[in-house]
């Protein structure tokens, strides 16, 4: 459910049952679908756009799954310490390879995993997002103690 946030709505939010509802921060990003193997590639609203951001497909396959792995995120850029589509929009289109190697090593983008479709050749697209949520948690714990 997507709801405008206002003073009204945060004051009804504060009577949900908390238990029934998952709140996650907005992040201000392009949505891309990662799949990743023997090497990574990232679809972005039915284009693939791998190649616009090596620094995160570098960081995709160091993660060294050992089956197919499908995850979904959104690819972000930093600024001031929150994500910033303005920071972001350079990089969507871009096409030139000499500017996104630069803008890859000076403005890096981040990709922020939400979820899980499937991890190491299990298909996790019946499970609730709940048990989605806990393996990728656990994948991706597994994979940060490996570095």
């Amino acid at each position: 459910m997507t709801m405008l946030c206002d003073k009204k709505t945060i004051e009804q939010a504060k009577h949900l049952p908390t238990q029934d509802f998952v709140f996650e921060e907005k992040l201000d990003g392009c949505r891309c679908i990662a799949t990743i193997s023997e090497t990574a590639e990232m679809e972005s609203r039915g284009s693939i756009v791998t190649h616009r951001y090596p620094e995160i497909k570098e960081a995709l396959i160091e993660m060294q799954v050992t089956g197919k792995t499908i995850l979904d995120g959104e690819i972000i850029r930093i600024e001031n310490g929150k994500s910033d589509f303005n920071a972001l929009q350079p990089r969507l289109l871009l096409e030139n390879r000499l500017k996104i190697e630069f803008l890859s090593q000076e403005k890096p983008c981040n990709y922020t995993i939400f979820d899980a479709l499937m991890i190491n050749g299990h298909d996790l697209t019946n499970a609730s997002l709940q048990e989605r949520q806990r393996r990728l948690k656990e994948f991706l714990q597994t994979r940060q103690n490996k570095r």
